[in-house]
């Protein structure tokens, strides 16, 4: 019943100006009048007002932190672990984020806004904010992983009922991996080193699911009662405890993949659990219920809160620990796919073509393997890329460089030993010089040098580079 009203008619407004109009305050954000001719400013969420009074400026954190998205400010956060200072990312536009993850080899971030129906990046400073993938109409994408170890980023979509890849290298090469017996399909993480993905299905029959990264060898994690809302997963690599949150039945529970064992490490009523992300050894959790971020142990506990509760309606989050990212080797460095390189197992990967028009000068085929039994041996499936199909093999090309070293050592032997002067130290400055050592993340091919832009060494290669006489550089990886 209703007990009382309220109405509003601009033209019974009366006329005057106040200390905020538009044409006579300089606050940035926010301008909050003291008096009729006075006014102070202040800064929003993550911001802090500068010495000049009117300037407001977000300090970006450089390590141990968790990155969450707020749809209601429409604003991405950046909350310090240990002392729970808040930053805003400052970003141009605004956005109603939903899922997000982070590339810790490159600082970027990407989350969906199923508004705008777009996949963003930027990274963490705010810099080259970009429209990383446009999405179909009436796309709902929940959740976004990224598998920066092969470069690849995985998202689901509940309206299509699918789980597509893309590759970070080039985001015009993406492919429907599973587009069967999907029905609410949420959140979804990966397992770089097994080839595996990860997600969770709150339709008519809520589980965990689980396949290899082109879509194969799917099978249920675990299957949760009936009306059950699995929201976020994360998942412990190193003890191979997978978590998960119900919304629904207000939980937070792991089960270990290798064992099957569960355990229920919270529960809470009227809580609405949605995003989860690890870091160390701790959970961070968002619930719509709270303005603040919780944070549990691996091993249960009490929640915790970390930083003010100060903001709105909070999704998802990611987090970044310098000491929590794995410099494993990837499988698809080797790799000769065309289009898409997706790891199976701990050893083997699959190509596989992207779902888009194909470029003629750059057709795909998918193959399982070539015709050269020194590849074979790595027990890699490879495709026919024509880049890499020269009609030799590995012990080939070995061969030939074996007779052409010998030839050049004989003839300098015979034939310019006496005309070069021992008492000079000769120097290759010149173009064909290379460099013996270099860090391997994932150079851009279309430099002359990789770009690194973490710094994260990977110590699990060995890498020599030698000029061969076809004008490019064979590349030597021996695994750890």
């Amino acid at each position: 019943m209703a007990s009382d009203i309220v109405t509003f008619d601009i033209h019974n407004q009366p006329e005057f100006k106040g200390a905020c109009d538009d044409d006579t305050n300089f606050c940035e954000h926010l301008c909050i009048p003291t008096a009729n001719t006075t006014y102070i400013c202040k800064c929003g969420v993550g911001y802090t007002l500068e010495e000049n009074m009117r300037t407001c400026t977000s300090s970006v954190k450089t390590d141990n932190y968790v990155v969450t998205v707020d749809s209601y400010q429409k604003q991405i956060y950046q909350i310090q672990i240990g002392t729970g200072d808040v930053s805003a990312i400052p970003l141009v536009n605004f956005y109603k984020g939903v899922a997000i993850d982070i590339n810790p080899f490159t600082n970027t971030l990407y989350w969906s806004d199923n508004m705008a129906n777009v996949i963003m990046k930027a990274q963490v400073d705010g810099f080259q904010e970009e429209v990383f993938k446009r999405l179909p109409n009436e796309s709902i994408s929940d959740g976004i992983a990224v598998d920066y170890i092969n470069q690849l980023l995985f998202y689901t979509c509940t309206f299509d009922k699918v789980i597509v890849v893309v590759s970070l290298k080039n985001k015009d090469i993406y492919k429907t991996i599973v587009n069967e017996s999907l029905d609410q399909p949420r959140d979804i993480i990966v397992h770089p080193e097994r080839g595996v993905i990860y997600w969770t299905d709150w339709g008519k029959e809520p589980k965990i699911e689980r396949a290899t990264m082109d879509g194969g060898n799917r099978s249920i994690i675990m299957s949760l009662e009936q009306n059950s809302w699995p929201n976020a997963l994360a998942l412990d690599v190193k003890s191979m405890n997978l978590f998960w949150v119900d919304a629904k039945h207000e939980v937070i529970g792991r089960i270990n993949i290798d064992t099957g064992v569960k355990k229920i490490l919270y529960s809470e009523p009227r809580a609405h659990f949605f995003g989860m992300t690890l870091v160390g050894d701790n959970l961070y959790i968002t619930d719509w219920f709270r303005k603040h971020i919780s944070r549990l142990s691996v091993d249960g506990g009490e929640l915790e809160q970390v930083g003010p509760s100060t903001f709105s309606k909070l999704n998802g989050i990611t987090g970044y620990k310098k000491t929590d990212i794995r410099t494993v080797f990837s499988k698809c460095l080797q790799s000769t796919c065309s289009h898409l390189c997706l790891p199976v197992s701990g050893k083997d990967y699959k190509c596989a073509c992207s779902d888009g028009d194909q470029n003629p000068l750059y057709p795909c085929r998918e193959v399982d393997d070539i015709d050269n039994q020194a590849i074979k041996v790595l027990s890699h499936k490879r495709d026919g890329s024509p880049a890499l199909t020269i009609g030799l093999s590995v012990l080939g090309v070995v061969a030939v460089l074996v007779i052409v070293v010998a030839a050049v050592y004989i003839y300098n032997k015979k034939f310019r030993g006496a005309n070069i002067a021992h008492d000079r130290l000769v120097e290759d400055t010149g173009a064909s010089r290379v460099d013996t050592y270099y860090k391997i993340t994932f150079p851009d091919p279309v430099r002359d040098e990789p770009n690194f832009d973490s710094g994260i060494e990977n110590p699990s290669f060995e890498c020599s580079v030698e000029d061969v006489t076809l004008g490019g550089n064979i590349v030597k990886y021996n695994p750890m």
